[in-house]
């Protein structure tokens, strides 16, 4: 009985480890009230979703809202994909634009954020801040002139054209 209960234990501690998180990557967007999240487990498996933010007037009382999050996942292929390419684009290796020279000479009077949250395998948590950076695939949009400006640029560009978050939006 003794020798059941200690392989029960060890196949839960085996299996508890499997779970835990070994990359993660989360990007809210500019001017878009989305935010990507995507996982990857020690044991190889995936998980990505795209949370959607919006309010609803109340009818009851006129002046307040109603936050509604809408949770769209992503399929494990998708998943694999946007890990693959943002990995070949080298996310795991940006830097904050106010510490790059270029990027930092760039400056607007208003505008929204990117914001790009990584865990990364050895535990380091970064977090990087960009102004009115948006896909390539958004009407209007120019390329970035700087380098690290337009690596983010690809980044987002990506993952516009594997997710086609318009599409994803409506």
């Amino acid at each position: 009985m003794r020798k059941i209960f200690t392989l029960f234990l060890l196949f839960l501690v085996v299996s508890l480890n499997a779970q835990k998180i070994k990359t993660s990557y989360k990007i809210s967007f500019c001017g878009k009230p989305q935010t990507l999240t995507l996982i990857q487990y020690n044991d190889g498996t995936v998980l990505g979703f795209l949370e959607t933010d919006f309010s609803k007037q109340a009818q009851m009382r006129k002046g307040t809202s109603i936050p509604i999050k809408i949770k769209t996942e992503i399929t494990d292929a998708q998943t694999k994909r946007l890990f693959d390419d943002l990995n070949d684009l080298g996310i795991e290796s940006l830097v904050n634009c106010n510490t790059d020279k270029e990027c930092k000479s760039v400056t607007f009077l208003d505008g929204n954020d990117l914001i790009i949250d990584l865990l990364l395998e050895d535990g380091t948590e970064k977090r990087f801040d960009y102004m009115n950076i948006y896909p390539l695939s958004d009407i209007n949009t120019v390329e970035e002139e700087t380098e690290l400006r337009k690596k983010v640029q690809s980044i987002v560009t990506t993952i516009d054209q594997i997710l086609h978050l318009k599409e994803m939006f409506h």
